[in-house]
């Protein structure tokens, strides 16, 4: 049989989580930056991700700048290592946040 304490505090927790993502979510933006080798351009790149949210849960929603181009703040492709790396997750842990 469950403890009589069980039931309230998994309800609390859940309400809790709840009430917070929205908070996660609407913490602002921040540029994480990080190297990676890009499949698309087939070689390393620098890169620098607009991120949306906060406490280092937010997830990437632009490419502020990137190495593989002449300019690195022209990104002129169609960003798909937003995709690749909403997948992985690999870099928003690996990666520095430098505002």
């Amino acid at each position: 049989m469950l403890e009589a304490w069980i039931l309230p505090v998994a309800m609390m927790l859940a309400v809790a989580v709840l009430l917070l993502a929205p908070l996660v979510e609407a913490g602002g933006t921040s540029i994480r930056c990080g190297s990676f080798f890009c499949p698309f351009k087939k070689r390393d790149v620098s890169v620098e991700f607009v991120e949306q949210g906060a406490l280092g849960l937010g997830k990437a929603v632009d490419v502020h700048s990137c190495s593989a181009f002449q300019d690195p703040r022209k990104v002129a492709c169609s960003k798909r290592c937003l995709k690749l790396l909403a997948s992985t997750d690999s870099f928003a842990s690996a990666g520095t946040v430098i505002r």
